[in-house]
């Protein structure tokens, strides 16, 4: 081979040489500047994408994220919406999360109190009721305002109710034509046929006054005439002066007993005589407390005896006035009702009045004298265990709590509740086994405790203060 061969030759391999190692060179300083650059990426691109998350996690804890990554900073710039920004926002997730509750709580704290009744809402008297019921048909007894106390035989079943019926005839005549205590009211005249008819009516045995045509009564007259003497033919003058016929006037008495609750009464006469009259002692008693009600009625029944025009003196069949605070109101007695007492009796118990209405239907015996007696016998011993079983009673005593609540007079609003008990001792006469509904309510002088019997009707109210 040449010298120039050679020459060339091995420059070529010196560049190749050279070439290999420069090769080499540069490839080991690519292959470290390749790595740095991707390691760069990879961080550029963890960057961007750990930003990308936290950005949507952001956004989805919380609608506002987006704007505050723009809020300026407290340099004055843009923040940048990097992951350090988003971490020193994270905090505030936590704040709007909690705010809520805060709210609740500040709002439950704010709210006002309200009065809480914390005693039961109903309460039976202690001890146990016993009565000595008389031998007959039913029986009742109550005590006026209050309700009543106790019934014995079939009180709702009706029966023929005698003279008793004539109750109704003067409330109806007085609610109709009303009359003050002591007055002696309008004037009626006794008509022809009025007068005709004594002789047969006497001879049925009615009980009676005798009268004359145009023989005129005052209104007080006619009713002590009616509900003393229990005189069936001045009931039939009253129903025809009341309403202008005795069928007008029954229909009048229907509609009375009607409007009284009395759902188990039919009235077919003004006197009772028809023995189609009927009622019950539960009915009764209502009429009672109706008619005691009326003052006029009232002092009429209580009285022993009147002086009438024609008929003279007249004495009242009610013996039993004056007996355990007999006051009144009305007997009756026919073969088809046994012995009948519609009566009413004052009581002082502990320093009170209070007032009894009692009847008793249906008493037994041979004829009409031994029956009245005997319903007149028994009515008193029943009404000697009624007074015997009246007494005081202390529903709520004075400084024990029967609700919280506001302090009486605190402005509007309050939040602050008090133990809240009746200024005063709440207490009522009555008797044992009664049963009470208590109830605590807000009223325009303050907070109170409001009593009811078994009716439903209040018995009272308690004003009720701090304790």
């Amino acid at each position: 081979m040449s010298d120039r061969s050679q020459r060339y030759r091995e420059p070529g391999r010196e560049e190749h040489a050279q070439s290999g190692a420069g090769t080499g060179t540069r490839s080991e300083s690519s292959s470290r500047t390749a790595t740095r650059k991707k390691s760069l990426l990879g961080l550029v691109i963890a960057v961007c994408v750990t930003g990308v998350v936290l950005s949507l996690a952001t956004r989805v804890t919380h609608p506002d994220r987006a704007a505050a990554s723009t809020r300026p900073s407290a340099t004055g710039g843009a923040s940048p919406s990097g992951p350090a920004n988003l971490a020193g926002a994270l905090p505030s997730v936590a704040t709007t999360t909690a705010t809520p509750t805060a709210t609740a709580a500040a709002t439950a704290a704010a709210t006002p109190a309200v009065l809480t009744q914390t005693v039961q809402s109903s309460d039976t008297l202690p001890g146990t009721l016993s009565l000595d019921w008389p031998d007959a048909t039913e029986s009742a007894t109550a005590l006026e305002g209050v309700g009543t106390m106790a019934t014995h035989g079939t009180p709702d079943t009706p029966v023929p109710i005698a003279s008793v019926t004539k109750t109704m005839t003067a409330f109806l005549v007085l609610k109709d034509h009303p009359m003050q205590p002591g007055g002696s009211g309008a004037t009626m005249t006794v008509e022809q046929s009025e007068a005709d008819a004594y002789s047969q009516e006497l001879a049925l045995n009615q009980s009676l006054v005798r009268v004359n045509a145009g023989e005129q009564l005052t209104e007080r007259q006619a009713l002590q005439a009616l509900m003393l003497a229990s005189a069936d033919n001045v009931a039939q003058i009253l129903g025809r002066w009341d309403a202008g016929s005795d069928t007008a006037f029954v229909a009048e008495m229907n509609k009375e007993a009607s409007s009284l609750g009395m759902t188990d009464s039919r009235f077919t006469d003004p006197s009772g005589y028809d023995s189609g009259t009927r009622s019950s002692a539960n009915d009764l008693i209502k009429l009672g407390e109706a008619a005691m009600a009326i003052p006029a009625f009232a002092q009429i029944v209580a009285e022993t005896s009147a002086q009438i025009p024609v008929a003279g003196t007249v004495t009242n069949y009610n013996k039993l006035l004056g007996e355990n605070g007999v006051d009144g109101i009305k007997t009756g007695s026919t073969s088809a009702a046994g012995g009948c007492l519609l009566f009413a009796a004052k009581h002082v118990v502990d320093g009170q009045t209070v007032t009894v209405i009692g009847v008793v239907l249906g008493a037994p015996g041979s004829n009409a004298t031994a029956e009245l007696k005997n319903v007149l016998s028994g009515s008193d011993e029943l009404l000697e265990s009624v007074e015997a079983a009246l007494r005081e009673f202390t529903v709520a005593p004075q400084g024990v709590s029967v609700a919280t609540g506001p302090a009486p007079g605190s402005p509007s609003g309050s939040t602050a509740a008090v133990r809240l008990g009746p200024k005063q001792s709440f207490s009522l006469i009555a008797w044992p086994g009664l049963t009470l509904t208590l109830k605590t309510a807000t009223a325009s002088g303050g907070p109170v405790l409001t009593l009811a019997g078994p009716s439903g009707a209040s018995l009272g109210t308690a004003q009720l203060t701090a304790i």
